[in-house]
């Protein structure tokens, strides 16, 4: 509960504290279980699982991605800095044993072979044999049939939904979402064709007045203008716009420390206008160096 508390912006008073604060983090969650089967068992909150799923990443294990355990082999094995190679055949050996440790597991068997190694080379049987000797209590068997290499359907469904939700989150800029996703924009251009996707960017920009009202609610336009606060008790406070919305604004220069949601009229000219705006608000949370954010309660259609 008080995670859910934390991710809703709730403020909280940090160890040893006397006012409270909110958090700005990312969260990034992993697990191994199926959520939404623990939130149906009811082992598992649903309202934190839906604060925590805005955007799922599927990892298949390694045993349905067997073409990426070379590439993880020849990784770890660089990393000793050993000059170490790995044989085709000892490979393929790594690529047919099932990993039910996934990716741990293959980094805890690749430095255990470096280690025992004798030559550059490091053969089929030195692999075999390191598997063998450390998971024979676990039932790990190396089968020596051939792996394969073609991409998995899982991978593939997850690498489309990867490459198709990346460039949403940059307005369909190839550049950035490129740069997001670790690859050049060449791969990126090939890996859309490969999925039938496109990154045309929108014909307009969209104008703010044609947002939905819960978009405008989150929507923030950084700037810099002075304004007023009125306190409950009458005293004006003068102090500087950082960014402004339909819901509220940032303000910094606050001279004072607000009690927190404590009430307050806000009075500021809107820029580049003649038009003068002054609203009902109340302070949500403290920072810094007298910045400040303000929610606003009560504004007139007009205004808005």
């Amino acid at each position: 509960m008080k995670l859910l508390r934390l991710l809703d912006r709730a403020p909280y008073y940090r160890l040893g504290g006397h006012r409270k604060i909110t958090a700005d983090v990312r969260v990034v969650a992993a697990t191994n279980r199926n959520l939404k089967e623990e939130v149906s068992a009811g082992r598992f909150r649903k309202d934190l699982y839906h604060r925590l799923s805005q955007f799922e990443l599927c990892v298949p294990p390694l045993r349905e991605r067997p073409e990426d355990i070379v590439a993880m082999a020849k990784h770890f094995l660089a990393q000793g800095g050993s000059g170490f190679t790995f044989s085709p055949d000892a490979l393929r050996a790594l690529q047919s044993y099932s990993w039910p440790g996934n990716v741990r597991e293959l980094q805890n068997v690749v430095g255990k072979i470096a280690v025992s190694a004798t030559g550059t080379e490091i053969g089929v049987s030195e692999v075999r044999e390191e598997i063998t000797n450390a998971y024979a209590n676990d039932g790990g068997q190396v089968e020596s049939a051939s792996c394969d290499t073609r991409l998995d359907s899982v991978g593939a469904r997850m690498e489309a939904q990867t490459v198709e939700k990346v460039p949403e989150m940059t307005g369909s800029h190839r550049g950035q979402a490129a740069a997001q996703l670790g690859i050049s924009r060449r791969t990126l251009s090939r890996k859309l064709r490969e999925h039938g996707l496109s990154l045309a960017r929108p014909a307009a920009r969209v104008a703010l007045g044609s947002l939905s009202d819960g978009q405008r609610q989150c929507f923030r336009a950084e700037t810099k203008f002075p304004l007023s606060l009125v306190t409950a008790e009458g005293e004006e406070l003068t102090c500087t716009a950082a960014n402004l919305g339909a819901g509220g604004m940032a303000v910094e220069g606050l001279p004072i420390v607000l009690s927190y949601q404590s009430g307050l009229r806000v009075r500021f000219r809107i820029p580049n206008s003649e038009m003068s705006v002054e609203v009902l608000a109340r302070l949500a949370w403290v920072g810094r160096d007298g910045r400040a954010g303000i929610a606003f309660t009560d504004v007139s259609p007009a205004v808005r």
